[in-house]
């Protein structure tokens, strides 16, 4: 968990330094944008593993739910998306790449599995080819990277 936190560090000190806009905070919070803040802070709130695990639980869900979520996406969705948008003026080549990205991400997640010949590991990278579109799409849609964090940490908590 501490490693993520490092890492996540890491890439505001990057972005800062490269002057990329991480845009975290929405610029305006609409309707959109206070809807997904305030359902997903519910749904991660209402979680089940806090209630059935006890202190694990608590555990699990700060790291699946917002250290690994804080991490991943202000790499993907703050700052790889600003550069995307620089590079790119089509949002819709924004949005695909950068779900493509993500799912190519999460190849590290299964390399292990995948040795051991677990061949049903590959669903990550389907899984996380949708993630990337669902959250690259409400990241274009909101302007904001805090709505992608905590909608990233309530899918996680809920299909973990």
């Amino acid at each position: 968990m501490m490693g993520m936190c490092i890492l996540a560090a890491i890439v505001c000190l990057i972005s800062r330094e490269e002057k990329t806009d991480l845009s975290v905070w929405p610029k305006k919070l609409d309707g959109a944008a206070t809807a997904i803040i305030l359902l997903s802070v519910l749904m991660i709130a209402f979680t089940a593993v806090c209630f059935t695990n006890g202190a694990h639980g608590v555990w699990l869900l700060l790291y699946g739910s917002l250290v690994t979520p804080l991490f991943e996406e202000l790499l993907f969705r703050g700052h790889i998306y600003a550069i995307q948008e620089r590079i790119h003026h089509n949002p819709y080549h924004v949005v695909a790449i950068n779900a493509m990205l993500f799912a190519v991400w999460h190849l590290g997640y299964i390399v292990y599995p995948l040795l051991c010949g677990e061949w049903m590991a590959l669903n990550k990278l389907v899984v996380g080819l949708l993630y990337g579109l669902v959250l690259a799409s409400i990241r274009c849609w909101t302007k904001s990277t805090l709505c992608c964090v905590l909608t990233h940490g309530a899918l996680n908590s809920f299909l973990g």
